[in-house]
């Protein structure tokens, strides 16, 4: 139990010294400050790892685990965030919402041009709300400045901007406040995974995979991404489901889809299970979620249409497969034949499209192999669909145009039921996506990728081999 304790006491000193950091880091990310956080969350990193195996041998206290855990999070609750700045968007949302007005109707750069322009422009009524009441909230404005991509309107969905709008009703502007509402889902998200741990005859202390995460901590805690309130409200309908609240789990997945896509992969998982009752509270609750926000309009969907058109990070599949066109003399991306506008956007036949449509297929086929596998057992078994909705999750990570670290924190509590030395070391290897801030815009270093996903693939060729991804634990 000592090396437990050392483990998190290391975990703790790591959060201690990120949050620290924050305070003073430079936002231009000179390299001596990106090598110096690099460091700090690989030191943590191995004590998680440590931690990690020497749980899975020998197990250890719950309540060691989560007073770590928990320190960890209070250590971290200060901090500004680290080399990210979507929270400003969030709170930026949030306060459009609490003012009345939808946050998919005006970009931020619209309301910045009309909040600086001398002339007296001819104002919508909800543009003019907004900028009557950026006038007495200097705080506001400073929000507004630091929204990145600003030029694009809001894509983020009816519940996330309900959380968003609530948390700017207790305090408009603030980081520390959404921090707050980050947190809470986070604690129950550990308890969902904790009951079901319980419920599956599996030690509980193995919650160390998830709470004592740097990746969780890093992007769920320190930058406030909200994913982890769709991955909080796809472990709450696995909880409900097995507690036997079916209609309570619809209305829960209904929550999640509106806050986040990835848990929309996984509903056909329950087809076998739900009957029409609970397709009709799912259907109801989507509908008054959506409906909250309607009509959202083409300028509204221009920030979904740039995210398809151009967006790529980190990914794996999509860059090999467009490095691969390109040498084969496909134009590069925005370089071919126009095919169709939308929203402002420019689809082009170049290699980045036509590598998102074959890794496209390539998930689409996995998928449905997927959920063919489940409807094909004679029976429901929630921890089958647990392993499942892993399998989903995983592989739309690989082929998605854009594997954010916040994007692959998403398998982080499913290696609680089911541990993967590939997925560990990826959610490890992935904070050498932060080396991106270091160099010009849109580049990394050489080789960075391969020191990401080559040992990856290599450990998942592995398991698959040695028959160790299809165990259940």
């Amino acid at each position: 139990m000592r090396r437990i304790h050392a483990c998190g006491a290391v975990l703790l000193l790591g959060a201690a010294l990120l949050s620290w950091m924050s305070h003073w880091i430079d936002p231009t990310a000179l390299d001596s400050e990106v090598a110096f956080v690099l460091a700090t969350v690989f030191v943590m990193t191995a004590a998680y790892s440590f931690a990690c195996w020497r749980i899975l041998k020998h197990g250890a206290s719950l309540r060691v685990v989560l007073l770590w855990a928990f320190a960890a999070r209070v250590a971290l609750a200060p901090s500004l965030p680290i080399y990210e700045t979507d929270a400003f968007r969030y709170v930026w949302d949030g306060f459009v919402v609490s003012q009345g007005v939808s946050p998919y109707q005006f970009s931020p750069q619209q309301v910045v041009r009309a909040f600086d322009s001398e002339d007296e422009p001819v104002l919508t009524p909800g543009l003019s709300l907004l900028i009557g009441e950026l006038q007495s909230r200097p705080e506001m404005v400073e929000v507004l400045r630091n929204v990145n991509n600003a030029e694009l309107n809001t894509i983020y969905p009816p519940f996330t901007q309900l959380l968003f709008g609530s948390t700017a009703l207790l305090a408009p502007g603030s980081i520390f406040v959404w921090r707050m509402t980050a947190l809470i889902f986070d604690g129950l998200l550990i308890a969902s995974i904790i009951y079901l741990l319980g419920a599956f005859r599996i030690d509980p202390s193995r919650i160390v995979f998830y709470a004592w995460s740097p990746l969780a901590l890093k992007v769920y805690i320190n930058t406030a991404h909200f994913d982890v309130i769709a991955l909080c409200g796809l472990f709450v309908v696995f909880a409900l489901m097995q507690a036997k609240r079916s209609k309570f789990a619809a209305t829960a997945l209904a929550c999640a889809v509106q806050t986040k896509i990835f848990p929309l992969f996984v509903f056909p998982l329950f087809i076998k299970q739900w009957r029409w009752p609970q397709w009709s509270v799912f259907a109801l609750a989507l509908s008054l979620l959506a409906g909250m926000f309607m009509p959202i309009g083409e300028d509204g969907l221009r920030g979904w249409s740039a995210f398809l058109q151009r967006w790529e990070a980190n990914s794996s599949l999509v860059a090999l497969l467009e490095w691969g066109f390109v040498k084969l003399g496909v134009p590069g991306w925005g370089e071919g034949v126009i095919l169709a506008r939308f929203s402002g956007a420019a689809f082009h036949l170049d290699a980045f499209l036509i590598a998102k449509v074959f890794a496209g297929c390539v998930w689409l086929i996995g998928w449905a192999l997927i959920c063919r596998r489940a409807w094909r057992r004679p029976a429901f078994d929630l921890q089958e669909t647990i392993h499942d909705a892993f399998l989903i999750i995983a592989l739309l990570l690989v082929c998605s145009p854009v594997c954010n670290p916040w994007y692959l924190a998403w398998v982080v509590p499913f290696l609680c039921f089911h541990p993967r030395a590939s997925w560990m070391y990826l959610t490890a290897a992935c904070f050498v996506y932060y080396t991106f801030f270091i160099h010009a815009p849109s580049q990394q270093p050489t080789l960075v990728r391969a020191l990401e996903y080559c040992p990856f693939y290599a450990l998942l060729i592995w398991e698959w081999k040695t028959g160790r991804l299809s165990r259940n634990s």
